[in-house]
């Protein structure tokens, strides 16, 4: 089974979330302007935010619907668990490929002032 199917609902504010924070990233690595690095750290911490929500509201959904079921199995809520960090293991990946994009970006050098005028 895919992460967005077993990740739920929320998953897709952190996906939109990540998807700025990476176009953000790859602005910067483009155009090296303090700002853009500035908006890309906030857009990582905004969709780290929204996976930890969306990861705790997993965990509580899937243990109120085995307490409704009185499921006697204590794997189903570490299941129900398992599935709801998907959307965190999301956005960690997208705030790691994002500071590498920055860190590319850092690491270029500016053109020298001969460059430029030539």
């Amino acid at each position: 089974m895919s992460y967005l199917t077993t990740a739920g609902p929320l998953v897709w504010p952190t996906l939109v979330l990540a998807g700025v924070t990476l176009w953000f990233a790859g602005a910067y690595a483009r155009r090296k302007q303090g700002h853009l690095v500035i908006t890309s750290v906030a857009l990582a911490v905004a969709t780290m935010l929204m996976a930890g929500l969306s990861a705790v509201a997993g965990f509580q959904r899937s243990v109120m619907a085995s307490a409704a079921a009185s499921f006697d199995n204590p794997s189903a809520v570490l299941r129900g668990a398992a599935e709801s960090m998907n959307g965190l293991a999301i956005a960690l990946l997208a705030c790691l490929v994002a500071a590498v994009i920055v860190a590319f970006g850092a690491a270029r050098r500016k053109p020298s002032s001969s460059a430029v005028s030539a």
